[in-house]
């Protein structure tokens, strides 16, 4: 098999993984968008914390939601889902290039950082209550 037809190959399935990880990604956002009523809460907590406006400290669930945010579970898993989409750059990156080797080394990279990713969602889900992980 010539080389420019392998990077082909490689380049589509590649790009195929991508696609339907993207696909899936979509499709569970939309269900657990659609369980919660449409309501995300992470974006909720997120917006809440970004802007200037203050926190209800008598509001326990608010007070809890700060704690999960700022848990090392947490923290690590936000960092290791940057680290994914680095990698997934890079992915991409080298596989337009062509390069067969770095090609390879980036499906390599990719694959670790999902599996991290794996790892700090169980990890996190291992720390919250089956309700504040679902609501999470």
């Amino acid at each position: 098999m010539k080389p420019g037809v392998r990077v082909r190959q490689l380049t589509q399935w590649v790009l195929s993984a991508v696609l339907v990880g993207g696909i899936l990604v979509v499709a569970w956002h939309s269900s657990s968008s659609n369980r919660s009523g449409g309501n995300d809460p992470a974006v909720s907590r997120r917006s809440a914390a970004d802007s200037d406006s203050p926190l209800d400290e008598d509001d326990p669930s608010e007070q809890r939601s700060l704690e999960i945010l700022s848990m090392p579970a947490c923290v690590e898993l936000e960092r290791s889902l940057r680290r994914l989409d680095g990698a997934r750059d890079t992915l991409l990156k080298e596989a337009a290039d062509g390069n067969a080797e770095t090609a390879i080394q980036a499906v390599r990279e990719y694959q670790q950082a999902v599996q991290r990713v794996r790892e700090g969602v169980e990890r996190l889900r291992s720390r919250l209550t089956p309700d504040e992980y679902n609501g999470f």
